[in-house]
Order: C-alpha cells, then sequence, then structure tokens
C-alpha cells in the first residue's frame, strides 16, 4: 500500500496502519453456571499488573496523542486533501514551510493525475478521523481506525522484556486481501496507560498513544 506521507506524523500514521491488525473478538469468558458451594478448587486468581509480560500488557484500545506539531501537520494534511482543491490564497495564508509545501505539491500531482484515485479518498477520510484515531491489540493482531478508515494486521512477537515489545507485523491488503511485506516495530510502555510505536526501519516514525480509559 502506497501512502503520500513525508512528515515524522504522517510517517507515524503509516508505521500505525502497517502496525494494526484484525482482532476478532476472543471472548473465552466462561458462562455462569449454577450457583454452587465454596470449593477448593477456584479459578486461579488474575495476574497482578506487574507479573504480567508486556505482551499483555500492550493488549487493550489506546488513543493516539497529538502534539502541537502533529496537530498542525493533520491540519496542513486537511488543507492538501481538501474538495474543491485548496487556491493559492488558501495555500498562501496557511504560511507553509518548505515540508509542507513539498506535501502538499506532491498530493496535489497524485490528485490531479488520478482524481478518483482510492488512496486518496482513504487519505481524506484517515484525516479527518486522525485526531480521534485508535489501535486496538490483541495477542495476535491489531486494529488501527481513523474515523471511516479501518486497518487490519496480524503480528508476531519476536522478543521482549518488562515493558518493551518486539513485534513483526503484516497488514492485510484492503486492496485483495492478500499480505504485504513484514514490517518491524517496538512497542514500549514508558507508562501503564502510555504507549509509544516505533518502526525499526526509521526511528522518526513514531506514534504515542494513551490506554482508553
Amino acid at each position: 500500500m502506497k501512502h503520500f506521507i513525508l512528515t515524522p506524523l504522517l510517517s507515524s500514521v503509516v508505521l500505525a496502519l502497517v502496525m494494526v491488525s484484525a482482532c476478532g473478538n476472543n471472548d473465552n469468558a466462561s458462562k455462569a453456571g449454577p450457583t454452587q458451594t465454596a470449593s477448593t478448587s477456584s479459578a486461579p486468581a488474575a495476574k497482578p499488573p506487574a507479573a504480567r509480560k508486556a505482551s499483555e500488557k500492550i493488549q487493550g484500545t489506546w488513543n493516539i496523542v497529538l502534539g502541537d506539531d502533529e496537530k498542525r501537520q493533520v491540519e496542513v494534511l486537511k488543507l492538501a486533501l481538501k474538495d474543491p482543491a485548496p487556491t493559492e490564497v488558501e495555500l498562501t495564508a496557511a504560511k507553509l514551510n518548505d515540508d509542507e509545501k513539498m506535501m502538499v505539491s506532491l498530493l496535489g500531482a497524485a490528485r490531479a493525475k488520478n482524481p478518483s484515485d482510492p488512496k486518496i479518498k482513504k487519505m481524506q477520510a484517515a484525516a479527518d478521523g486522525l485526531g480521534q484515531a485508535t489501535v486496538q491489540i490483541t495477542a495476535t493482531g491489531m486494529t488501527f481506525t481513523a474515523g471511516t478508515v479501518k486497518e487490519d494486521s496480524t503480528y508476531t512477537v519476536d522478543s521482549e522484556t518488562d515493558n518493551v515489545v518486539k513485534v513483526s507485523s503484516t497488514l492485510q491488503s484492503s486492496t485483495d486481501g492478500s499480505p504485504t511485506a513484514t514490517q518491524h516495530a517496538t512497542l514500549t510502555l514508558t507508562s501503564d496507560d502510555t504507549l509509544e510505536m516505533v518502526d525499526d526501519a526509521d526511528a522518526t516514525k513514531k506514534q504515542v498513544f494513551a490506554r482508553k480509559k
């Protein structure tokens, strides 16, 4: 899947899109049975947080956290993708820096070449929902959701320490369902409720998430 991404934030969005996966609802909760008297064979108690593996602690739903610079990049992306295309007056008023001008130029060229390109439509939808984007992590997969855009991937744990998990993930292509190339990333719990996701191939592709309460 090709993305027109140049800035660190948008690269991090690509990371999220590549890291996320089909997370079927693994509901293993047992059905309640008849009321019983106390028994010596009770179910094992849940592990306290400190005793859980990092690969268990990262599971759950996480909200994207955008800094001021990232919020600015999202606004520029929305401007570049707006319909109709932004006018010169709008671009001048936005006071774009060189990187932003390059991104707007590339997106403009792509739109002019193929206005109906589904990837452009997908980027528009993702940009609109990026501020409320989430990633849901299960034991074997992740689902990244930004507005109406949802990307699924599966992953395997390569190694882990107390708060760091290294994974290999494969995005399931939305075009034909075939898997894409395997990506490698490091997921770090900087606190119980904060997760940092970094692309091992490019440390500038980084995104922070906060655990959804």
